[in-house]
């Protein structure tokens, strides 16, 4: 009862830190002392991020380079979301200073990015759309980094990102 109050709390603040339902909010980018956490954002991930997210994270991750959780520390971006097709959702979503993302590069590149937009859910960008700066290099553009990995989660196929050693 008490563990269930208390990811009860932890979810709840991690919504707060990484995103809102207030239209009006969505100008003003959070400033330094309220933006969200880079543990916040791996829990508003495994709490609010669609199944098919960290379904898709394990497909990519083969032991390769780190999963990456942060706040994105560069200039707003507009761009096409992916989250329902691989051909785009043919919607697009802003991605604002401090918000919640998480991704993986490598040798191969970018494999994919993950963030929470303006609407307050989170989105997946398509790792080669020039519109999206997260895709050169991830981790340069990120403050508050966290390295995650995979753990059995919510259901036995969609795995939740935890931070490493923990």
């Amino acid at each position: 009862m008490v563990r269930t109050s208390v990811v009860t709390m932890v979810a709840a603040a991690a919504l707060a830190g990484c995103g809102s339902d207030d239209a009006g909010s969505t100008d003003d980018p959070p400033d330094d002392q309220t933006s969200a956490s880079s543990q916040s954002c791996a829990e508003s991930f495994n709490a609010d991020a669609p199944d098919s997210f960290a379904r898709l994270i394990r497909l990519s991750h083969a032991d390769g380079p780190p999963i990456l959780t942060g706040t994105f520390a560069g200039d707003a971006f507009t761009a096409e979301v992916f989250d329902e097709t691989i051909a785009g959702d043919g919607v697009d979503a802003t991605v604002a200073p401090g918000s919640c993302v998480v991704t993986e590069s490598g040798d191969l590149g970018t494999l994919y990015v993950f963030a929470v937009g303006d609407d307050g859910a989170w989105h997946r960008f398509l790792e080669s759309d020039p519109e999206v700066p997260l895709s050169a290099d991830p981790a340069a553009q990120l403050e508050d980094v966290v390295e995650v990995t995979l753990e059995e989660g919510r259901t036995s196929d969609s795995p939740d990102l935890v931070p490493t050693g923990s």
